[in-house]
């Protein structure tokens, strides 16, 4: 027996080694050097120990051949330079600038300042842009009411509204209906957990098991709407990652009658949970978030500035015969157009713009230089590859990016920590970390580009 699984075991090392073989080699005919980098840096974690959870005998082959391809994939890109360090290389006070913190240094008045708060909107006046959404969520309400099956998913990046949509939806829900919220501030991925949370939002404290919550759900005296988000911290791709979202989808399609689900998830993130689940498949209406026009976007800022009292004024540094409505139009358009239609964008670069006059009774609007973010296509592979992950699972604890990389918890902190100094992360989230909002789609365009998304 013993020499059997010896046998067995040798053949699956050499398996694996001629896999990784034939691998390299196609990468050198190909004479990619993204691909080759990319393959370099997805196991560059690998190098000084295994994975404690890994049964794969084959990770030994991959290090030692990653280590012989590290040299030849500098060689390929042209890089003949050594390598700097990070203070050197990374301009930390230009990317400081491209943060959400930079608007508490605008100097506006505080009042000024909550009106333009980067929060969920409360105000049904601050509520613009979002009429065909608000109207397809609405049909899906009326059409569960009389006992349809409906399930609702929300999607589009972050900053785009969908907080302020489902707070908008749920400010006008008819009084006999119950509404319960579940906000993940921690990643959910097993059942058990699953179950639990969902539980003690519905006041269901002995329901510990899918199928007693299934029940106690369809029981309720009252139609419930059920609240769900972020989606993406219902999975880790890792094993045993996915035992929630299997869950939930079992839940949701059970109780579907009584209950109306209202799931959120990130765009990015939904293309991840789509290639490992078919929870997709159990929503009867989803909702997409899609940028502003710039007349929605003008009314947005608009609405807000209103409620202010201040006068506003438009001025440009190029002297010329425009009218302030030309200035105003000419403004909005570029405003729009660098904020790609998204709310949260849209606010930072507005107040980015303005400046109180003498008199503290008008505010001068004039765009600021545009935001240089080209050290974003300067970063490494390896660093790409970690904001890929954050941003697929909507966001990553230390724990969990050592999970998903195999690395130890006390390295993953380090580049968690390295990654956040410069302000590429924000962790509003307790331990968890996100992707900074300002940098989100022109990081996409990296990630897509050199092949990590």
């Amino acid at each position: 027996a013993l020499s059997a699984s010896t046998e067995k075991l040798t053949d699956r090392i050499s398996s694996e080694g001629q896999r990784a073989i034939a691998r390299i080699l196609s990468l050198l005919n190909e004479s990619d050097t993204a691909s080759i980098e990319l393959y370099v840096a997805s196991h560059r974690a690998r190098k000084s120990q295994t994975s404690t959870y890994s049964s794969d005998p084959s990770i030994g082959v991959v290090e030692s051949l990653e280590e012989q391809l590290r040299p030849l994939a500098r060689l390929l890109s042209g890089d003949q330079t050594p390598e700097r360090d990070g203070a050197e290389r990374f301009p930390y006070k230009r990317a400081a600038i491209a943060t959400l913190k930079q608007t508490e240094r605008v100097g506006l008045p505080a009042s000024y300042m909550r009106l333009f708060s980067f929060n969920p909107v409360g105000l049904d006046e601050f509520f613009v842009g979002r009429g065909e959404q608000r109207d397809q969520l609405q049909k899906a309400l009326s059409r569960w009411r009389p006992g349809h099956p409906t399930s609702i998913l929300v999607t589009g990046p972050r900053g785009s509204g969908r907080a302020s949509l489902i707070e908008h939806l749920l400010r006008h829900l008819q009084p006999d209906l119950t509404a319960i919220r579940v906000n993940l501030s921690q990643r959910t991925t097993d059942e058990k957990k699953l179950v639990k949370q969902l539980a003690a939002a519905a006041g269901l404290t002995r329901v510990q098991s899918v199928s007693r919550l299934i029940t106690s759900l369809n029981n309720r005296p009252r139609p419930t709407v059920f609240l769900v988000s972020p989606l993406g911290r219902l999975h880790l791709r890792h094993r045993d990652g996915l035992g929630a979202l299997k869950a939930m989808q079992r839940i949701i399609g059970e109780t579907v009658g009584q209950v109306l689900w209202l799931l959120v998830s990130d765009s990015d993130t939904l293309r991840s949970i789509d290639a490992l689940s078919t929870l997709s498949t159990a929503f009867t209406h989803r909702v997409e978030l899609s940028p502003l026009n710039t007349e929605d976007a003008t009314r947005l800022i608009q609405s807000r500035h209103r409620a202010s009292g201040y006068r506003l004024r438009f001025h440009t540094p190029t002297p010329g015969h425009d009218t302030e409505d030309e200035l105003r139009t000419r403004f909005f358009d570029e405003l729009n157009e660098r904020s790609q239609g998204i709310p949260l964008l849209l606010i930072y670069h507005w107040l980015r713009s303005l400046r109180l006059d003498s008199a503290h009774q008008t505010l001068v609007c004039e765009l600021p230089t545009p935001l240089d973010l080209g050290y974003v296509e300067e970063l490494r592979t390896d660093e790409l590859i970690t904001l890929g992950r954050i941003l697929v699972h909507a966001g990553l604890s230390a724990k969990e990016l050592a999970k998903v990389t195999t690395v130890t918890e006390g390295d993953a902190n380090a580049v968690l920590r390295q990654l956040g100094w410069s302000h590429l992360l924000d962790n509003t989230d307790g331990d968890m970390h996100v992707v900074n909002p300002i940098l989100r789609q022109p990081l996409r365009d990296v990630l897509t580009r050199r092949g990590v998304l």
